[in-house]
């Protein structure tokens, strides 16, 4: 999937994203762009491994956080999110079920990008050769077990960053399947070719299905 967004602001970009299921098993993984008044709204999630409900949560998370982050700030409307997702843990009935999300912000305006996270969904930047990873998964030290995520009962305080865009970055919002299974560098010679996201998204999570045994889903922003 490919969106462009351009309006009389100096920045535009182009979205991509793709996604790869475990094959022993459905995509827990969901990802999704929208455009909005302002730019762009990003998100990405990502049921919690052996958890029942992975996929729906993974659903509810990001169409929520999507259609609140419409009307609401963006922190108000993780929050609002994570509620929804309770919400959906006790009808379903499957306490200990939740997913990671990563929630983004494009304003085309100011040139910035807002990034809200809670689980290991995170995001990575790519600019002028150099590729850092701009926020660290919520983990238990040693362990692959969530320190905090969306439809846990108590309460977390998700991460927040604000990042000022420059034109010929590329942001990547990706699942622990593809970030866990690739090193940075492998990650950014994917993300330095010059093609377009749709290619390169789908370049990615082919390249990490092949290292890894979980769902491999990436979202990359390419600002012009």
């Amino acid at each position: 999937m490919e969106a462009t967004g351009n309006s009389c602001s100096e920045i535009a970009f182009r979205i991509g994203h793709a996604s790869i299921a475990n094959p022993m098993r459905s995509n827990e993984d969901y990802t999704k762009s929208r455009l909005s008044e302002s730019g762009c709204l990003l998100a990405l999630a990502d049921g919690i491994g052996g958890a029942p409900f992975g996929e729906a949560l993974s659903h509810v998370a990001v169409n929520s956080s999507l259609s609140y982050a419409m009307d609401h700030p963006i922190e108000d409307a993780f929050y609002l999110t994570h509620e929804k997702v309770i919400e959906f843990v006790d009808l379903l009935d499957s306490q200990g079920s939740g997913c990671s999300l990563i929630l983004g912000c494009l304003d085309q305006a100011s040139s910035a990008l807002t990034l809200v996270w809670a689980g290991d969904a995170i995001a990575f930047l790519s600019r002028e050769g150099r590729f850092n990873r701009l926020c660290e998964p919520f983990r238990i030290k040693g362990t692959n077990r969530l320190s905090n995520c969306l439809g846990a009962p108590q309460k977390f305080v998700p991460g927040f960053l604000e990042l000022e865009l420059r034109k010929g970055d590329r942001i990547m919002l990706c699942s622990d399947g593809v970030w866990d299974s690739l090193p940075n560098e492998a990650l950014a010679n994917v993300l330095e070719q010059p093609l377009s996201p749709p290619i390169l998204a789908g370049m990615v999570v082919d390249k990490a299905s092949r290292h890894s045994s979980d769902d491999c889903t990436a979202l990359i922003v390419e600002c012009e």
